[in-house]
């Protein structure tokens, strides 16, 4: 089974605002101080996006509501989510506050239903936090973080061993980790816009366009390789 399992909370910060406050839920949320940090899916569903200015979100959606946020809130719903995840397998990486890697090797026989055990792993976090999770399971990280990340919210996806050069092929190559505007731009200059067309370019065309280091991560990447 794909043992490698990414766990992202939806809309982290806004989320846990909306948690806290339910006068908030169904309604545009923006966490932030003069840029938008986190934005519940009510307003990401209207065009705001993460880094926006508050200005231009608001332009965007002038009925959203503006929270400053605070850390130790998140911290404190951040810890409550790995203490659930902790109970399926202790092992358990942070990759950032709303962001988890779960290794479940050799747990075949405590978890002979593995779809089952990650939907109930989803739906027990919602009824003991309140938060929504996405979930992506997959053979490494990189593509089980892509799975995780292509419904959101409440997304669920696994990705069978051996499918990842179908899965990820017709993807864009923004959903890779690392590839931004700039490098999504250059790489369209070239004809390459799916994530199965980079992979095509060899290594030493991408190291030298990019850069060493760059270059071989997204060479490495693309195949759904963790470096």
């Amino acid at each position: 089974m794909p043992h490698i399992v990414h766990v992202d909370v939806d809309a982290f910060f806004a989320s846990v605002e909306q948690v806290l406050n339910p006068k908030l839920r169904g309604k545009p949320v923006l966490v932030g101080r003069g840029c938008v940090a986190s934005a519940s899916y009510e307003a990401k569903f209207r065009g705001v996006k993460t880094a926006m200015s508050f200005r231009d979100a608001l332009c965007i959606c002038p009925k959203a509501i503006v929270v400053p946020g605070k850390y130790e809130h998140y911290a404190d719903f951040a810890e409550r989510v790995r203490r659930i995840l902790e109970t399926y397998t202790p092992a358990v990486e942070t990759a950032a506050l709303d962001d988890f890697y779960l290794d479940f090797a050799r747990t075949e026989r405590l978890y002979p239903d593995f779809e089952a055990t990650l939907r109930r792993l989803q739906a027990e976090i919602l009824g003991r936090t309140g938060l929504s999770v996405s979930v992506g399971a997959a053979r490494t990280k990189v593509v089980a973080s892509i799975a995780s990340r292509l419904e959101r919210p409440r997304g669920f996806r696994i990705v069978a061993p051996g499918t990842e050069e179908g899965f990820l092929a017709p993807l864009p190559v923004e959903k890779l980790h690392g590839i931004g505007h700039t490098h999504a731009g250059a790489l369209a200059e070239r004809g390459v816009t799916t994530i199965g067309q980079l992979r095509m370019i060899p290594k030493p065309v991408l190291m030298a366009a990019f850069g060493d280091v760059i270059g071989e991560q997204i060479w490495e990447r693309s195949r759904g390789l963790d470096g």
